[in-house]
């Protein structure tokens, strides 16, 4: 599979992924925003101010204090 038959199998499948955290003190989880498409491997920032994660090759941050995705200028990186 060439990665334009996998860019379409990941598009054409019915998703609906959330970016969620949880306190491993207290067991409370999070749902900070739902998508229906498919978003990959989460990390913090150092300063836990944002997560990142991938989606469609492209890379992306979420602000936890704003609640706003951005898209990561990664230049001629699209395949991520």
């Amino acid at each position: 599979m060439d990665r334009d038959d996998l860019m379409r199998y990941l598009n054409d499948r019915n998703q609906n992924c959330r970016l969620e955290t949880m306190d491993v003190e207290t067991g409370e989880r999070r749902v900070h925003k739902s998508f229906d498409r498919v978003i990959e491997a989460p990390n913090w920032t150092g300063d836990g101010a944002f997560l990142i994660y991938n989606s469609g090759g492209l890379i992306y941050d979420y602000s936890l204090e704003k609640g706003v995705e951005r898209r990561i200028d990664t230049g001629i990186a699209v395949n991520c």
